[in-house]
């Protein structure tokens, strides 16, 4: 799994790179038998970082009306709910793909153009507790969630 996890670099999602990778994604998702063999390495256990995949089936699932029906596609979002962080993120946005529901131009272009590295970053990229429904929450927040002070490396304005 690690050309998919190249494929997700950054620097591949933007820029004149994306339509490109966009219609690798695809032609590789297209790949006769490739998927059935990747379904079954990830039922086996043998992919110890299920999350190229989901980010991958996600960004092949947004763009192309066959993946969005494909069983296998099924069969694979409902094998990475099983995982955790950011596998299972991706697998609950294309859960949500595949249900038919029509996502935002918003959310279909941050989903067409999402780099692996942002997978489980909630809607603003803040933090992996920012949920567009506050509902959705699963703790409470933190001091500095509350503070408004984003997690990571970035820098505070003073």
């Amino acid at each position: 799994m690690s050309l998919l996890a190249l494929l997700g670099s950054d620097a591949l999602s933007v820029g004149t790179c994306r339509p490109l990778l966009s219609n690798v994604l695809t032609t590789v998702y297209h790949v006769p038998g490739l998927l059935g063999c990747i379904k079954t390495a990830a039922a086996e256990g043998s992919v110890s970082d299920p999350s190229p995949i989901a980010w991958w089936l996600l960004r092949v699932a947004v763009q192309d009306e066959h993946a969005r029906q494909d069983q296998l596609v099924h069969d694979m979002a409902d094998l990475l709910m099983s995982s955790s962080g950011a596998a299972k993120c991706a697998a609950k946005d294309l859960k949500v793909v595949l249900s038919g529901a029509v996502p935002s131009l918003a959310d279909q272009e941050r989903l067409a153009s999402m780099p692996l590295s942002a997978i489980g970053l909630g809607p603003g990229g803040r933090h992996d507790n920012d949920h567009a429904d506050y509902r959705n929450i699963d703790a409470c927040p933190t001091a500095a969630e509350v503070r408004g002070v984003p997690a990571g490396p970035q820098s505070v304005p003073s």
